[in-house]
């Protein structure tokens, strides 16, 4: 333990306590009082430079991996579970020389949390299962950085540096760095991701900082009792020899093109004025502010009005081709329209509500089913309207296949939330509680409370208030309720929902045509063996087989279409753990269990006399945005532009 003094601002009167583990690990404890949140990180002194040549992005794929279980705690998801249910926040980062992991969380949860987190350093998992999934979401994250500017720029930076550096190398990973480099040399991914991690991952070279309102002395207790078992194996820190900047480096000019429209101009200027001010102080900045920039109050006919679509119940798709050849993944959203943004009820209920789905969706969708790497959920709202729930997922998969399983995930989530333990249900209230009620610890943070008001156009400054005892009263039935009215297609009696597509320009799109003769579940199968087979699928030949194949268990069926579609790789036919055929099994199962689509009911209105079409859902697929929205009141405007006639379509 450190005794001696430690240099802090004049302002600082939280405690701090300097401590080095019996491993060599050094940890600042700081105790302060005020604090709403507690909060630890832990940095560890080797990154993606330390990565093998053989092997770039090494150092990142094990920052993933150390996120799914431990011997302690196997449930893969049960860290993240623990933080999100606790309304805390994690991440972590691969750095040049170091990997830095993170979160933040609810003070009464936090020894959980440290016990937690400490076993990422003590007893991961590292489970050859985890492995052949998680390469996946590092390869798809990659792919996401192929259309990032910035990304793009630092890997120009690096390859115009000294080549024998190891600054100079690929650092985030993918497949082909990987995976497939690890068959090709005839290795063993899970062991050399294992044999990097006894390899580096030393007390002696991690730094651990943790904060709460926590006694400084309990904070001791909780470090030497949780973080004093991960093992020292000395400095495992690597010496660098040369200089990224050589003299081959300097004295160059590179030109790079930019994919996005980097120009931005400010139409307009919004001011808040926050701070250690009186009312008259706080004019008076104002009007300053505004002689200087000669600014002039809008008109009134120039002010921007709300325009909230009120969209009429129905189940609709948008749907759009990517225009860059190079973007490889896909995107999807589905939006659920669900209560008033003006009922502080729905409002709290769909925060709780958000609160469990988004999770469960992750762990799901991206742990488990490996759909991509930008998975999540969602709410938003306006200043009128209604709320909305968004399902958002990135990845190589065909959207279609990616709604279906989103379908699935619905389906199944209903029985999750009727179980759902009550006593969990209650501390995840009084967390939003506390998290409402938490003091104000900056002016930033103050401004960014006042403003959003403002910005929602509400200027209901007592509405935080308003919505923690609205909170307090909310109970599990009534988020079970909003799930049954809104989002459960089976039981919603108001059900509104979009799905939004972006395909990839190299994606398999289907046409029209597609979309009204065959089944969603059977365009998502076609999607599936496409990208794994490289080969085109007929339609009308993949429905026949589905007809044959309803008829045989899931094992036969999915042997039988191994053999009329062999991968391109041949390697992985009927492996169901290569992410291929783990896809085109869930793809097959639900075109052949045709329970798990939910055809929708016809709208009140035929959208055919603006182009629309219906899939064989039942679905309207909007061909025009602005003539679709048209066709919608506004709302506190009920008369829609176009008038439509009743909806006359027969199936």
């Amino acid at each position: 333990m450190f005794d001696g003094p430690l240099e802090q601002s004049v302002g600082d009167t939280r405690q701090h306590q300097l401590i080095k583990l019996p491993n060599n690990m050094v940890v600042l404890c700081t105790s302060d009082p005020d604090s709403a949140k507690a909060a630890a990180s832990l940095s560890v002194n080797v990154g993606s430079m330390a990565d093998p040549k053989e092997f770039p992005g090494m150092a990142h794929f094990l920052e993933h991996m150390l996120f799914m279980g431990s011997a302690k705690y196997p449930t893969e998801n049960e860290y993240t579970e623990y933080i999100a249910n606790n309304l805390g926040k994690y991440n972590a980062y691969t750095a040049n020389t170091e990997t830095t992991f993170y979160f933040s969380i609810a003070n009464p949860a936090f020894e959980g949390a440290l016990d937690r987190f400490s076993r990422f350093f003590i007893d991961p998992l590292l489970s050859a299962d985890g492995v052949d999934r998680e390469v996946n979401a590092v390869d798809s994250e990659f792919k996401g950085y192929l259309q990032s500017d910035g990304w793009r720029l630092k890997q120009l930076m690096r390859s115009v540096t000294n080549p024998t550096h190891p600054y100079n190398h690929f650092n985030i990973g993918n497949l082909d760095t990987l995976k497939v480099a690890a068959h090709t040399m005839g290795k063993n991914l899970h062991k050399e991701v294992k044999m990097f991690y006894q390899q580096y991952y030393s007390a002696d070279i991690m730094k651990l900082a943790i904060a709460g309102n926590h006694s400084i002395e309990q904070l001791v207790e909780w470090t030497v009792e949780k973080f004093s078992k991960v093992e020292s194996k000395g400095n495992t820190k690597l010496k660098y020899e040369g200089h990224p900047l050589d003299h081959h480096a300097l004295g160059k000019l590179v030109h790079m093109e930019t994919i996005g429209n980097i120009n931005e101009i400010a139409a307009y200027f919004k001011m808040l004025v926050v701070g250690n001010f009186a009312p008259a102080e706080a004019v008076d900045a104002a009007q300053q502010v505004n002689q200087m920039l000669k600014s002039q109050p809008l008109p009134a006919h120039s002010h921007m009005a709300s325009r909230m679509v009120n969209i009429e119940p129905g189940h609709y798709i948008y749907r759009h081709m990517g225009e860059d050849p190079n973007m490889l993944n896909n995107a999807v959203v589905a939006t659920f329209y669900c209560g008033m943004v003006t009922n502080p009820k729905d409002r709290t209920t769909m925060a709780l509500l958000v609160q469990i789905v988004k999770d469960q969706f992750f762990g799901q969708i991206r742990t488990k089913e490996q759909l991509g790497y930008r998975v999540g959920a969602f709410t938003n709202s306006f200043s009128s309207g209604k709320l909305i729930l968004e399902l958002r997922v990135q990845g190589e998969s065909n959207p279609t296949y990616l709604l279906q399983r989103i379908d699935s995930f619905i389906q199944g989530f209903r029985q999750t939330l009727a179980k759902f333990d009550t006593i969990k249900f209650d501390a995840l209230v009084g967390s939003i509680v506390g998290k409402a009620n938490e003091k104000v610890m900056s002016v930033d943070a103050k401004a960014n409370r006042m403003w959003t008001p403002i910005d929602k156009g509400t200027y209901n400054f007592a509405q935080l208030a308003d919505e923690v005892v609205s909170l307090q009263r909310v109970r599990l039935d009534d988020v079970l309720d909003m799930w049954d009215r809104y989002i459960n297609p089976q039981t919603a009696v108001t059900y509104i929902r979009v799905d939004s597509q972006l395909w990839a320009a190299k994606a398999s799109y289907p046409s029209a045509t597609d979309m009204t003769t065959w089944p969603e579940s059977i365009l998502a199968l076609a999607g599936c063996l496409e990208s794994e087979t490289h080969m085109p699928v007929d339609l009308s030949d993949l429905s026949h087989f589905i007809n044959t194949a309803v008829r045989q268990t899931s094992a036969d069926a999915l042997a039988l279409l191994a053999h009329q579609y062999p991968m391109a790789n041949s390697t992985q036919v009927l492996d169901e753990t290569a992410s291929g055929w783990s896809k085109i099994k869930n793809a097959l199962d639900m075109a052949t269990n045709p329970h798990v689509n939910h055809v929708v009911q016809d709208s009140e209105t035929n959208f055919a006399y603006i182009g629309m079409y219906q899939t064989v859902e039942g679905k309207w697929v909007i061909t025009d945005v602005d003539k679709f929205k048209a066709t919608q009141a506004l709302f506190e405007m009920p008369v829609p532009v176009i008038k439509l006639i009743p909806n006359t379509l027969t199936k």
